[in-house]
């Protein structure tokens, strides 16, 4: 708040202690009177205009309606309806600082703030300057200390990292790695040999299971395979005396005529 407007009696007691209180708080803020009567009959008509003039100018950030304190009597233009409807109107914020602690009047339900006395009124309108100052200062050095302790930190991981052997001895780490590498390599080569051989030695057996049950193997050792018309004979019902039948021994195939049949049963 950079400019205050005071709606007072200018050699009231109000005044000079709004003044006092806003000078020790706050040295540059600008103040723009405006002198009204306070009491009495002019008294109502010359606080609204006061408060409706500082709104047209709009200059100042706040306005403050008072007078010290005084009988009910001597606050009866703070009662009147013509302040009332000017604090109400007042685009500008308004503090009503009207007589003591304990004097209520209609300005005070009118207006955005109540303050127990004038006082009061220049402490609310009024930061102060000194107090935000040092919180400033004591911020300014909490950051300092904070960005401080960061950057010792960082600089701290930073040397930690710099001393890690990938930095001072790039070219050990890059031969240890190689090493590892053809060991696995050889670990590798060493379990696809073996595994090859063992499929190998799987397959060898499995063919030569398979070659004992071939049918060359079988006519081989002696044995014929009877057959007409493509269709294999297993039983003597499949043929009849006389028909013509093929005899396929291992490298040869007979053409012979059935002369006969006979059952023959064998003991399993």
């Amino acid at each position: 708040m950079n400019r205050l407007g005071i709606v007072t009696s200018q050699d009231g007691a109000a005044l000079r202690d709004i003044l006092k209180v806003v000078r020790q708080r706050h040295s540059k803020v600008e103040i723009v009177l405006v002198h009204s009567a306070v009491q009495g009959l002019d008294a109502p008509a010359e606080i609204a205009r006061g408060i409706r003039w500082l709104n047209r100018q709009n200059y100042v950030d706040l306005i403050i309606v008072g007078r010290g304190g005084g009988s009910f009597e001597d606050l009866m233009a703070f009662n009147s309806e013509e302040v009332v409807r000017a604090i109400c109107e007042s685009v500008i914020p308004v503090i009503s600082a009207v007589g003591h602690e304990v004097d209520y009047c209609l300005a005070d339900l009118a207006a955005d703030l109540r303050a127990a006395t004038p006082t009061q009124a220049a402490q609310l309108a009024v930061p102060d300057i000194d107090g935000l100052e040092a919180d400033i200062n004591n911020y300014r050095h909490r950051l300092i200390r904070a960005i401080d302790y960061k950057i010792s930190y960082r600089s701290e991981t930073l040397d930690r990292m710099m001393i890690k052997k990938i930095w001072t001895q790039p070219g050990v780490l890059l031969e240890e790695r190689r090493h590892d590498v053809r060991e696995l390599r050889q670990k590798l080569c060493q379990l696809a040999a073996e595994r090859c051989k063992d499929k190998t030695m799987a397959l060898s057996l499995a063919a030569t299971a398979l070659d004992k049950l071939s049918p060359l193997k079988v006519l081989q050792r002696g044995y014929a395979i009877a057959s007409r018309e493509g269709q294999i004979i297993n039983k003597s019902e499949q043929v009849n005396i006389g028909d013509e039948i093929n005899i396929d021994l291992y490298q040869d195939r007979l053409a012979v005529k059935v002369i006969g049949k006979e059952t023959v049963i064998r003991w399993q």
